[in-house]
């Protein structure tokens, strides 16, 4: 599948992947190169607790604050950057819809959005990936197209806070779609059916990517399922672990939450996919990331759960690492919490 353009865009030859959560933001910075592109800058710095809550940024300049720190630190050059949304800003969903042309699919798309979604559309920005014109079986006659709809509000906001840092919004994106950019580089498009599970610190991210396509993106809040705050027992934080490592350690109770939880939204993503088909034999294997995949245990709870195999995200994978880069986040360990920076950092203006 083609990459989806952004939601958001302006022209940049080089854009920093900033993964803004409520509990660190990761930052990394690739360049081209003459095989496909290499790390030059990578690492994270702690967003002070409460300034984004279940991925909406509450204390702009607490925000702007830790990006230009991870900036700074790391000896970032670019200024372009792109950033991504989540949670309840964001709806991706697949529609059939009547064969059409590019020119005439552009004019019909908002009365077509109209019909699936149930949002003013003077609200939201939207923007859409044609997946197959020509769909087997008795859908001939029809053709797929992935939409994707973001609040206005919520992408000025992220938009906002770049620019209190300093910063160039060139890119505002999606997760799901970050990620399987991120994907798509490390690990090539295949026939496999692979269920990428993004669990960060507030949000679960879940895509169904089938036969390089990606079929279906679901999020989910964590707050309410979750037993303790953020940090450290006690209400502690080890504000250099998460400078580190990109994120925060969690108690035990809570790494069997977030995976008994993941273990459902993907049970749930695969029966919306394959309604006919037993979901854990549809699904060749769960790719995990996020700062809850560096768990220990984690992958091996969600694999006993869901009954399908589960690997951990891998996003620095064919990809040249520049030597001035120091561990931190994209050590062996931790590299899935970096999935979506790597994505997002891979993302270009033309990409649609």
């Amino acid at each position: 599948m083609s990459r989806m353009s952004a939601l958001f865009t302006r022209r940049s030859p080089v854009l920093v992947g900033l993964d803004i959560g409520s509990s660190a933001v990761k930052a990394v910075e690739v360049e081209p190169t003459r095989a496909g592109f290499r790390i030059v800058a990578a690492g994270a710095a702690p967003v002070p607790r409460g300034a984004v809550v279940d991925g909406v940024v509450v204390d702009s300049g607490a925000v702007a604050g830790a990006i230009r720190s991870v900036v700074d630190a790391h000896r970032i050059r670019a200024r372009a950057v792109a950033a991504s949304l989540a949670g309840s800003a964001v709806l991706v969903r697949r529609i059939a819809i009547p064969r059409m042309s590019d020119s005439e699919l552009d004019e019909s798309i908002y009365w077509e959005v109209d019909q699936y979604v149930p949002v003013d559309l003077g609200d939201v920005t939207l923007d859409y990936q044609v997946l197959d014109r020509e769909p087997d079986g008795d859908r001939r006659g029809t053709m797929d197209v992935l939409l994707v709809v973001a609040k206005k509000d919520r992408v000025a906001e992220c938009a906002s806070v770049i620019e209190l840092a300093g910063l160039e919004p060139a890119v505002i994106d999606v997760d799901a779609l970050a990620l399987h950019n991120a994907y798509e580089s490390a690990y090539g498009a295949d026939r496999d059916a692979v269920v990428l599970v993004h669990a960060g610190a507030s949000v679960i991210t879940t895509a169904v990517v089938r036969a390089g396509r990606l079929e279906l993106t679901r999020d989910v809040l964590l707050a309410r399922y979750l037993h303790s705050p953020a940090g450290e027992p006690g209400g502690l934080r080890d504000e250099a672990r998460v400078e580190e490592t990109g994120r925060e350690p969690r108690a035990a109770a809570d790494d069997k939450a977030t995976a008994e939880l993941a273990a459902l939204e993907v049970e749930r993503a695969m029966e919306d996919c394959c309604a006919d088909e037993d979901a854990a034999d549809s699904i060749d294997r769960i790719v995990v990331s996020g700062g809850w995949a560096c768990a220990p245990g984690f992958a091996a709870m969600l694999a006993d759960r869901v009954g399908a195999p589960v690997v951990r995200f891998e996003p620095c994978r064919g990809l040249e690492v520049a030597s001035r880069v120091g561990a931190g986040v994209l050590l062996a360990g931790d590299a899935p919490a970096a999935a979506v920076a790597v994505g997002l950092a891979l993302r270009r203006r033309d990409d649609r």
